[in-house]
């Protein structure tokens, strides 16, 4: 009889360990994907930064026609760079669209980033307003983190000339690194912000804008990332899985969901 009872507490013992030695062994292996996932996403921002750099002085070739093409079908295209950065941002997206037939490409340098979104929208306004004299179309403005809230901004503002808004990695709803700023662009980027909210509110009134949103995590500038896709009313989305605030320029999936949305889009022109 006692040894009935030592070999059921064994087995017991047994059974008990086996389920924590299990619940154990899935945490490690939660916690190696997951570090996994961010040393890998880390290492393509990594690489994706070292080739920005390197593109930094190769501004784009093939956009900014002179004389633009009256009969292409596609709305005519402007591009718009982050914070710190400059037109090189868009040369393997450039390249990528002009293979998909895309002939009015336009990109704008913003220069000094610091200063505030509504000086740089206004620069936006200006180049949407020549383009569309140029070619008797409204513009699709596609902007990359800051250079997304400054489409919006200007875009909200002069519905006459832009038809539609594409954000890339853009903060939405701000981000965390903007805390404790004040260079006036970041300010304006912080959670919560005044300026957001009085952003989201003119985004809310433009019911005719078509605004498309490219979310990602993984991104380490836009903190959260949900602030990427998250936060403003929107047409269309498609979140980027595990892919960086840099890598996403370089990323195929988002060059393919840009041109496909670019069609769509231009239909409605």
């Amino acid at each position: 009889m006692e040894l009935n009872f030592y070999a059921s507490l064994f087995r017991d013992f047994t059974t008990y360990s086996q389920k924590k030695m299990h619940c154990l062994c899935e945490k490690i292996k939660k916690i190696y994907f997951l570090v996994k996932t961010i040393l890998e996403t880390f290492l393509a921002e990594m690489r994706s930064l070292a080739e920005i750099i390197y593109q930094l002085p190769i501004k784009p070739q093939q956009a900014n026609p002179a004389d633009p093409d009256l009969s292409n079908p596609y709305a005519p295209v402007l591009l718009i760079h982050g914070f710190l950065h400059n037109s090189s941002a868009w040369n393997h997206l450039i390249l990528y669209l002009q293979s998909k037939g895309h002939k009015n490409i336009y990109t704008i340098d913003l220069y000094n980033t610091l200063k505030s979104i509504e000086t740089h929208s206004e620069k936006v306004a200006e180049m949407a307003k020549d383009i569309f004299q140029k070619t008797g179309k409204k513009s699709i403005l596609i902007g990359h983190s800051m250079g997304g809230i400054t489409a919006l901004d200007a875009a909200t503002k002069n519905q006459s000339y832009i038809h539609g808004v594409i954000t890339i990695s853009s903060p939405l709803s701000g981000t965390s690194l903007s805390k404790g700023n004040f260079v006036p662009s970041m300010e304006q980027m912080k959670i919560d912000s005044i300026y957001l909210d009085h952003l989201h509110k003119r985004i809310q009134k433009a019911k005719e804008l078509d605004i498309r949103i490219i979310g990602n995590t993984g991104d380490m500038i836009v903190r959260p990332n949900q602030s990427t896709h998250e936060g403003i009313r929107h047409t269309k989305k498609i979140i980027l899985e595990n892919t960086g605030h840099l890598n996403i320029l370089l990323a195929k999936k988002m060059h393919e969901t840009v041109a496909d949305w670019l069609r769509e889009m231009s239909n409605q022109t």
